[in-house]
């Protein structure tokens, strides 16, 4: 493991070293199943809570007279009905106990009047609209095999290492790096059900898996859910100096 000449702050991944050498590339293909959606980072809440973002009188409607339900698809929209929510699942329990307790009366609380709901758009990005940039990117890559080049070649435009992702332009999606030597990144993605790749090569390598994700911003710091697919991945050498 290197560290930094300066400070011996001891290297963690690939935007440590001033040079890169790629020994191998690999490709992955989209599984069918994975949809792209468009997430609205809006929380919504039942007549009950007072809150000012409230669904709209139709959906609200449905899931009243729909008690079993939790999704519903109005103009263009899933909603769906979020029971584990701060104001849902057991909370509305103890509120009908207190209201018992304390006023002696049952006041029926429903779970679509109390929980949070979310509303998200499902097939809104074509699969080719967030792979193309991201094959085209592999490519440039597969170019660079076998070669010694400066780091920052290696990453795409607008790849910020900071922050550690690349934005799909014209998407809520994104390309992050995951360091496959991080026993407990690797772990992660083996457990959300995705293909890991192996990587395999002659000389001793660190690797790295490109993922998708998808991008939330709420107003806040910007927010990424649990990876929903890996397209590739890369074995490397870093280098402090040729």
């Amino acid at each position: 493991m290197h560290s930094c000449p300066s400070c011996n702050r001891e290297f963690t991944g690939i935007s440590d070293y001033p040079l890169v050498y790629i020994s191998k590339i690999e490709r992955l293909s989209l599984a069918s199943e994975v949809q792209f959606i468009i997430d609205d980072p809006t929380i919504f809440s039942g007549p009950r809570t007072g809150a000012r973002n409230q669904p709209p009188r139709e959906v609200l409607e449905f899931f009243r007279e729909n008690k079993e339900k939790r999704e519903y698809e109005y103009k263009g929209w899933t909603w769906k009905l979020n029971t584990d929510s701060v104001w849902g699942g057991p909370l509305i329990l103890s509120l009908k106990e207190r209201t018992k307790e304390f006023f002696g009366v049952h006041i029926p609380v429903e779970q679509w009047e109390l929980g949070n709901y979310k509303r998200f758009q499902k097939g809104s990005f074509s699969a080719e609209t967030i792979t193309k940039p991201v094959f085209s990117y592999l490519g440039h890559l597969e170019t660079l095999i076998g070669k010694e080049v400066p780091t920052r070649e290696v990453f795409p435009k607008l790849y910020s290492p900071r922050e550690g992702f690349y934005n799909l332009v014209g998407t809520d999606y994104c390309l992050l790096f995951k360091d496959l030597d991080n026993e407990i990144v690797s772990q992660v993605l083996t457990n959300r059900g995705l293909y890991v790749p192996k990587l395999e090569t002659d000389n001793p390598s660190r690797k790295i898996a490109f993922s998708i994700a998808q991008v939330k911003d709420s107003g806040g710091p910007t927010i990424l859910v649990e990876d929903l697919a890996i397209l590739g991945g890369m074995a490397y050498e870093g280098r402090i100096k040729s």
